[in-house]
């Protein structure tokens, strides 16, 4: 039995594109494929990701009233 190796874990930094709601519905912007974006308000973000053919305006939240926080670290692992 062949045992898999253990790739290491590669740490990124991921920097959405973040706005007030005003600022986003009167831009409407078109986000890339994958592409995150973050609407602030209170404290709180939503988030809505990028199709490369929709408007904002158009996309679905894929979520809301989330709580602001600094420094999370995010870990990738291959293959998962």
């Amino acid at each position: 039995m062949t045992r898999a190796r253990k790739r290491p874990a590669v740490t990124v930094t991921v920097t959405p594109r973040r706005d007030i709601p005003e600022a986003w519905e009167s831009a409407n912007p078109v986000l890339e494929p994958g592409e995150i974006g973050l609407e602030l308000l209170d404290g709180a973000f939503s988030m809505k990701l990028g199709d490369g053919s929709a408007p904002w305006l158009d996309l679905p939240y894929l979520a809301t009233g989330v709580p602001l926080t600094r420094g999370l670290p995010v870990v990738i692992r291959r293959g998962q």
